[in-house]
């Protein structure tokens, strides 16, 4: 969203100084006891209600690696994301919302998740017996950026198998860049945004990161980003390809973003490849 971000600062005269990148928390690892889980899957392929357990325990946390901000890397193989033992890593997992300061633009949303860590993006989630649901999103720095939608959107339902397909189509409502959108601009019209989600679990497959090899389900997902204006209609848009690898009783344990308006579903260049675990040469 980082190109329409500037043309909204444009149309409305706002500075972006853009968002702070993710942080490099290494020193914690290893004096934390590993939580009890009581998910057991059934390693059918399905991922059925009581096999997501993303936000079962608002303590739970993971450790993931993930390639530094502006650093884009190579994804040849999109089932092996071992990586060569270089990034950042971080200490990821739900977080009760209340003290964000976007917290309550999202009074129905149950915790907040690190959504894009290439830019420093939040998203406001909800869980529930149908899915994961994602309310909106925010940076971590106040007053600048922070969208409600119109209604959710669910990017995990449930159960989930290779064949389903969704789509949504959502009103994106809050600020960019510290201007509020919708935006009246008097006689030159009322500058709005729409996301337009599409997924697809595409394929089932032995998934290698560092944390070791799982049996994970690919859920392939755009995000197109319209900025329209009531004057004079669509006026920009971009698009962005996400892959989520999904495993039961573990969830997300990998996340993959190409770069804005990448032509290619199998783009073999990613701005974001997020994996589980850590590999020794990180180990501190």
């Amino acid at each position: 969203m980082r190109a329409l971000t500037a043309l909204i600062v444009a149309l409305v005269g706002c500075t972006d100084e853009g968002p702070a990148g993710p942080g490099d928390d290494r020193e914690s690892w290893g004096t934390s006891e590993l939580p009890a889980s009581s998910c057991v899957g059934d390693g059918d392929g399905v991922l059925e209600a009581g096999e997501l357990v993303f936000a079962g325990d608002l303590d739970l946390h993971a450790r993931f690696v993930v390639n530094e901000p502006g650093v884009e890397q190579n994804v040849d193989d999109r089932w092996d994301l071992r990586g060569e033992g270089e990034g950042l890593v971080l200490d990821l997992g739900p977080q009760a919302l209340g003290p964000q300061w976007y917290a309550d633009r999202f009074a129905d949303g149950g915790f907040a998740g690190l959504l894009d860590a290439s830019q420093g993006t939040w998203g406001a989630w909800r869980l529930n017996e149908d899915g994961l649901e994602l309310l909106g999103l925010a940076t971590e720095e106040a007053d600048e950026t922070a969208l409600a939608y119109s209604e959710p959107v669910r990017v995990l339902p449930l159960p989930l198998a290779v064949g389903d397909s969704w789509q949504h189509d959502v009103e994106a409502e809050g600020l960019v860049a510290g201007e509020v959108v919708p935006r009246d601009l008097g006689p030159d019209g009322i500058v709005s945004l729409r996301h337009r989600w599409a997924f697809t679990v595409e394929e089932r497959g032995t998934l290698a990161v560092p944390l070791g090899d799982l049996d994970a389900l690919r859920v392939r997902a755009t995000v197109s980003t319209e900025l329209h204006n009531s004057a004079a209609g669509l006026v920009a848009s971009d698009v962005q390809r996400v892959d989520l690898y999904v495993a039961e009783c573990l969830g997300t344990v990998a996340r993959v973003r190409s770069r804005v308006d990448e032509p290619d579903e199998d783009f073999s260049i990613a701005v974001e490849v997020l994996r589980a675990g850590l590999v020794a040469e990180l180990l501190p």
